[in-house]
């Protein structure tokens, strides 16, 4: 027999005199004598009877005990509590409960008699709808772990102070001011304390005293530079977040905290960064999404060697340090929504850069050459800049996954090189100005799965299309396409294809119908009069959207697309619906005229 049981979502029935555990099926009950070896044990979204829970008092050696979703309610609550209290005092010799999960269960208060659990290691009262808890609390000396995430709580009872033994608190989601949680600065212990989403507009003057903390989670508040300033001295810190607070500068000594590995500042009104911000040498991940920050406010980072990982979107960059080549460790470097018209030669030393996002700048062919030499790029996004050509030295990337090049001003001509790109899995090069014969450039890339033409110049494709036999997802809207070749039936692992806005009649989209692997079909706002009977075959359609075209009737072989859940036929011509639509029972929306 196995040390414990998990029985979850089963079907209990514990009685005084008789005991009995059933499988899902109902049918086969453990025996009598597994119940009483019984460790662990878990409940949820059907609430226990009292029976049941009066008799969980008989589980000797049961340790851990999970009563999610539901599985207890405020009136059930204090009776569960009792019944646990008097197991403790029964069998005090044996196993005692150390694990109670009660997340979920909208409880709305906690009763005093949770204190005689005290051999509790790890209480979870997640996602309910607490607003204080007893006094109590503080007798639970024994716990490692308490999490009160997503609660109404507005205070903390001074008691909290006696958890001394407590290593993980985590109160993230509720309505805790600085005055709340004064006492938790008696916690010396604490490896990890997560504040998120509260309150917080200052920091008690003692949170220094928590110098054994590893991780410390202050985002979505609302502090200020000053009410941080003690956080420098906890010196033992190794993943700091302060993301989304009203913080413009950082305090000076931000520096000694030279143990820190993650630092997130992002969502921050950050104009300058301290000097001594470049002493955290073993930072791995820092993160100044947007904050308000220049090139002059970033020259310390270039000396932390070690960043994995640094994102400076959403700023006010025009250019990049040169130094920027120092960093020579990081693989992902993410420098979209700023402003810049360059980049220095030196970003060529980046050499172990996979991920490189340059989205939203003011960027021409001529500055992005150096990027050519970055040749362990896994993903290049260099959206909505001013390209009007690409730098022959593209086609040196062949490491390239994923290339995104959408919303520039590329023609044909312009991207004469990118069929060197032989590893690419997903392109986008929508809203640009190319015509069909970029298409043949593009068909070189067969090991693409996801290609984005909309928004081009295109007036038909050319059969090379259908060289790309490995695409899974295939947009073409808001183009002038008459027609499709009869080639595009052989795409035959599309998943998705996208047609809306074009000027395509019956007749172009016949072959559509030998893609019947397609899940999601658009074909809104085209020409449309008539569907082909043969669309019946596309019996994996679990979206297919014909708004705004002429159709005056749709066809029985609707009827076959029982996978359907989605289908839009509004701004047609239709004035009756064939009875095959009730074939599809599994239509959760449809989009008709009223």
């Amino acid at each position: 027999m196995k040390k414990y049981l998990a029985i979850a979502i089963g079907i209990a029935l514990i009685a005084a005199g008789s005991w009995y555990l059933l499988s899902d099926n109902g049918k086969s009950p453990i025996k009598r004598t597994a119940i009483s070896r019984i460790k662990k044990l878990e409940f949820s979204e059907t609430p226990l009877t009292l029976k049941v829970i009066k008799g969980l008092s008989k589980l000797k050696f049961l340790e851990s005990l999970t009563l999610n979703d539901g599985a207890i309610t405020q009136e059930t609550l204090p009776i569960l509590i009792t019944a646990l209290a008097k197991r403790e005092e029964k069998y005090s010799g044996l196993k005692s409960i150390k694990i109670l999960n009660l997340k979920g269960n909208n409880l709305t208060q906690l009763p005093a008699a949770i204190g005689k659990l005290t051999n509790l290691q790890k209480l979870d009262l997640e996602n309910n709808q607490l607003t204080q808890l007893p006094a109590d609390i503080g007798n639970l000396t024994n716990l490692r772990e308490l999490n009160l995430v997503m609660n109404n709580l507005t205070e903390l009872p001074a008691d909290i102070g006696n958890l001394t033994n407590l290593q993980k608190l985590y109160l993230w989601d509720n309505n805790l001011t600085q005055q709340a949680i004064k006492e938790i600065v008696n916690l010396t212990n604490l490896r990890l304390l997560d504040l998120e989403n509260n309150q917080l507009t200052q920091l008690p003057a003692d949170i220094g005293n928590l110098t054994n903390l590893r991780l410390l989670n202050l985002a979505n508040n609302q502090l200020t530079q000053q009410a941080i300033k003690e956080i420098a001295k906890l010196t033992n810190l190794q993943k700091l977040d302060l993301g989304h607070n009203e913080l413009t500068q950082l305090p000076v000594d931000i520096g000694n905290l030279t143990n820190l590995r993650l630092l997130n500042l992002k969502g921050n009104k950050l104009t300058e960064l301290p000097a001594d911000i470049g002493n955290l040498k073993n930072l791995r991940l820092l993160d100044l999404d947007h904050n308000n920050l220049t090139q002059q406010a970033i020259k310390e980072i270039v000396n932390l060697t070690n960043l994995r990982l640094l994102n400076l979107k959403g700023n006010k960059l025009t250019e990049l340090p040169a130094d920027i080549g120092n960093l020579k460790n990081l693989r992902l470097l993410d420098l979209e929504n700023n402003q810049l018209t360059q980049l220095p030669a030196e970003i060529a030393k980046l050499t172990n850069l996979q991920k490189l996002y340059l989205g939203h700048n003011k960027l021409t062919q001529q500055a992005i050459k150096e990027i050519a030499k970055l040749t362990n790029l896994r993903l290049l996004n260099l959206r909505r800049n001013q390209l009007t050509q690409l730098p022959a030295e593209i086609a040196k990337l062949t490491n390239l996954q994923i290339l995104d090049l959408g919303h520039n001003k590329l023609t044909q001509q312009a991207i004469k090189e990118i069929g060197k790109l032989t590893n690419l899995q997903a392109l986008n090069l929508a809203t640009n100005q190319l015509t069909q014969q970029a298409i043949k450039e593009i068909a070189k890339l067969t090991n693409l799965q996801e290609l984005d033409l909309g928004h081009n110049q295109l007036t038909q494709l050319p059969a090379e299309i259908a060289k790309l036999t490995n695409l899974q997802t295939l947009t073409l809207g808001h183009n002038q396409l008459t027609q499709l070749p009869a080639e595009i039936g052989n795409l035959k692992n599309l998943q998705e294809l996208y047609l809306i806005g074009n000027n395509l009649t019956q007749q172009a989209i016949k072959e559509i119908a030998k893609l019947t692997n397609l899940q999601i079909l658009g074909l809104g706002y085209n020409e449309l009069t008539q569907l082909p009977a043969a669309i019946g075959n596309l019996t994996n359609l679990q979206v297919l959207n014909l708004g705004h075209n002429q159709l005056t009737q749709l066809p029985a072989a609707i009827g076959n697309l029982t996978n359907l859940h989605t289908l839009v036929i509004w701004s047609n011509n239709l004035t009756q619906l064939p009875a095959a639509i009730g074939n599809l029972t599994n239509l959760q929306a449809l989009y008709v005229d009223a």
